[in-house]
């Protein structure tokens, strides 16, 4: 392989190093009699695989290998581990029926491959008759393993010799990650070999190769048995919890989200104001473990949502636990120390009630969510014992569901409001601020609850999201110049999918905007619809596809993802995004058309909206229904959530 252009200098920088590089030939070359301690030994774990596949992996610990580079002897070992021949180990577990493939290495880089310990694995993909024959394919495999070390042979070192020289003088590789691993490889090898470590294979060592077998005992072993679907869910009367193994990004980081339901916690305005204290105390009290969690490069969210507490802690494996254990105990533990610290926090809650505004459609659709103006009438009569009895109340009360932890779950008892036929709502509202001139104008239509195992639903509303979100802004931003800003997106509330369109102004009245809204739905929208052509609609739809069916950039991202599909699709769906990419692509025009006629056409029955306004100061308030929000939510059902 003819080196890139800088590789020549970057080996004459690292001539010129004062520090001592590592080399092979100056230090002698022995490996410690035992493998180093990493996992407890002998232990099979079982985990539910994503794609209904059966996999078997078992590792090994291995002292590390760096420093016997050019002898290789984990190379020897897999090579032979690998062959597939008449008379290998492969051979004779396929001939009967019980893996599909094999394939044994020390792992690339991250935990399988550090300073200290290496990792040897093989992965086996099992048959349906491979599930019943675990124990057998060990025992094969140890029994081929005893084979090898009795007998290391020279002439299979020199085939890997040549196979291994060929590689390095003909492999075509990215020039990002060629220069990303002779950085690397400038800190572990000495200069002549900064090139060619990685492929190099001079040394051969008998006794090494029968050394590093003996690491690969039952004494040393670690299995995994990855099973049919995907997540490990486990569910009985006091435990229900999920995990997934990252095989994607492969970093020492892990992803763990708890909700901890507390019973009644939101069942009043008053005790919606206690539960607010409670968080916000609770964040006082953390503030020496976020800080230190900071520090270690860990991630912690705390907040309230929709009556539950929801804690998402995101770092490095090593530090997890301890920060997880403080938050826990300070969530079942901690009381406020005095009446100072209390009011202290107390009088910060109230003053960002006042501050902030409502959001009056959550509130509106949420069973149990309340105005701001209702939790301050309550918090400004609140002492301290009566918040110490409702914190004892509600720990004896708490339900809790997360991924990665045994506790004892209870799904939310939030419900969502349930709009009945052609419902058309209308609520006015001041600002929070009586200096807050601004109007904002917002149209809700309700779709539905997304149903078992189906996401036909919100895959059309994405599909109908990306077709008009553009042509709404221009319409009534650019062109009409009706405000600051008009958008409209897809609202999600537990199970219940719906659209929201919204207009914010100085300028007009949200009943002049509502009008201007209802004209665009009715009309521009429909006829925009129907003069779309086909390549255009295709455009749309293969984006809008191609978009749900990427890959996630970040671990972080992707436990968010699956996080949404258990506490919304209450882990009936997972892959949702990838579901939704093939229910779009058998989209037609048509399809799209009869969507928007149903759930946005005012004259259809299953039309279901909500007008909200909120009248900036300055601008006259109608006298409409709809203000008194309780109305609504004691007249109407409720989606069963």
């Amino acid at each position: 392989m003819k080196p890139f252009p800088f590789c020549t200098k970057a080996v004459s920088q690292s001539k010129k190093r004062k520090r001592r590089l590592p080399r092979s030939d100056d230090e002698a070359l022995v490996l410690p009699s035992n493998p180093p301690f990493i996992w407890t030994p002998g232990q099979k774990y079982y985990v539910k695989a994503s794609d209904g596949s059966n996999i078997l992996e078992v590792s090994w610990a291995l002292p590390s290998l760096r420093k016997v580079y050019e002898h290789k002897p984990e190379k020897y070992v897999s090579y032979l581990l690998n062959q597939e021949g008449e008379g290998s180990l492969i051979s004779l577990l396929k001939n009967k029926g019980w893996i599909l493939s094999f394939k044994s290495r020390v792992g690339d880089f991250g935990i399988y491959r550090t300073s200290k310990d290496y990792i040897f694995i093989i992965e086996i993909h099992l048959t349906d008759y491979g599930l019943l024959e675990v124990n057998n394919i060990i025992g094969f495999l140890y029994g081929y393993l005893h084979f090898l070390r009795d007998s290391p042979q020279e002439w299979i070192f020199k085939e890997i010799q040549t196979i291994r020289n060929m590689k390095f003088n003909f492999k075509d590789e990215n020039q990002l990650d060629y220069a990303s691993r002779l950085s690397e490889n400038m800190l572990f090898y000495p200069p002549e070999h900064i090139i060619s470590a990685n492929y190099v294979c001079k040394k051969w060592d008998e006794e090494m190769i029968k050394q590093v077998i003996g690491y690969l005992i039952p004494d040393n072993m670690r299995v995994d048995h990855l099973i049919s679907d995907f997540t490990r869910k486990a569910d009985e009367q006091r435990m229900k919890f999920w995990y997934k193994k990252d095989i994607i990004f492969k970093i020492r980081r892990t992803s763990i989200f708890i909700r901890i339901n507390f019973k009644e916690a939101h069942d009043t305005d008053k005790n919606s104001a206690l539960s607010e204290l409670f968080l916000s105390l609770l964040h006082y009290r953390l503030s020496e473990v976020k800080f230190k969690a900071k520090m270690s490069m860990c991630e912690i969210t705390l907040r309230s949502l929709n009556g539950m507490l929801e804690l998402n802690v995101f770092g490095f494996n090593g530090m997890l636990h301890k920060v997880l254990s403080e938050i826990l105990f300070e969530v079942g533990s901690f009381k406020p120390a005095d009446d100072i610290q209390y009011k202290v926090i107390k009088q910060d809650l109230e003053r960002d009630l006042s501050n902030n505004g409502n959001h009056i459609l959550e509130l509106l659709l949420h069973e149990h969510l309340y105005m701001n103006g209702e939790m301050l009438r309550h918090l400004d009569q609140l002492l301290l014992d009566d918040f110490r009895s409702f914190i004892e109340d509600m720990r004896s009360q708490k339900n809790l569901q997360g991924n990665g932890l045994p506790i004892k779950s209870r799904y939310a008892a939030e419900r969502v409001i349930c709009l009945p036929s052609k419902a058309n709502i209308v609520m006015s509202f001041r600002p929070a601020s009586e200096i807050d001139t601004n109007s904002v104008a917002e149209l809700y239509f309700q779709i539905g609850e997304v149903q078992s195992k189906s996401v036909k639903l919100p895959a059309l509303l994405v599909l109908f999201d990306d077709v008009v979100r553009d042509g709404f802004f221009q319409k009534m931003r650019e062109l009409e110049n009706l405000g600051y800003t008009a958008t409209s997106s897809i609202t999600t509330r537990l199970k219940v999918v719906g659209y929201s369109f919204k207009i914010v102004s100085d300028k007009h009245d949200p009943y002049y905007l509502q009008d201007e809204m209802e004209k665009f739905i009715d009309h521009d929208l429909g006829k925009f619809l129907r003069d779309l052509d086909h390549q255009t609609f295709e455009d749309y739809k293969n984006s809008a596809a191609e978009e749900l069916s990427g890959n996630f950039p970040s671990l972080k991202e992707e436990s968010e993802d699956l996080w949404t599909s258990i506490t919304i699709y209450r882990s009936e769906i997972f892959d949702v995004d990838k579901k939704m990419a093939e229910e779009l692509r058998k989209a037609r025009k048509k399809d799209l058309i009869e969507y928007y006629r149903k759930y946005f056409k005012s004259s259809y029955p299953d039309c279901r909206r909500v007008k909200i306004n909120t009248v900036g100061y300055g601008k006259k308030m109608s006298d409409e229904e709809g203000k008194d929000m309780s109305y609504f939510k004691n007249k109407y059902d409720f989606y069963k959530c």
